[in-house]
């Protein structure tokens, strides 16, 4: 009394199957999380220039921003364009 396996379900969902849509929805997953990681990054910058105040904090500052703006601009990239 075991379910059978329906053949014709298993033929849908191997011709629905989308590598583009997977490979998508993994790009996006993976860019998410390390936009997660540059924030982290961005509040660690700020933690380390109240304390240690030095000639170039603003440059440092400045890379940590772009980096930020850099992860969201290739998000939208990635969600529009694949």
């Amino acid at each position: 009394m075991g379910t059978q396996i329906n053949p014709d379900l298993i033929a849908q969902i191997v011709a629905g199957f989308s590598f583009l849509a997977f490979f998508k929805l993994f790009s996006l997953v993976l860019i998410f999380f390390y936009f997660i990681f540059t924030l982290v990054v961005y509040r660690q910058v700020t933690l380390m220039n109240q304390i240690l105040e030095t000639s170039f904090t603003p440059l440092v500052k400045l890379t940590a921003l772009v980096q930020i703006v850099a992860v969201v601009v290739l998000f939208f990239l990635v969600f529009l364009l694949v």
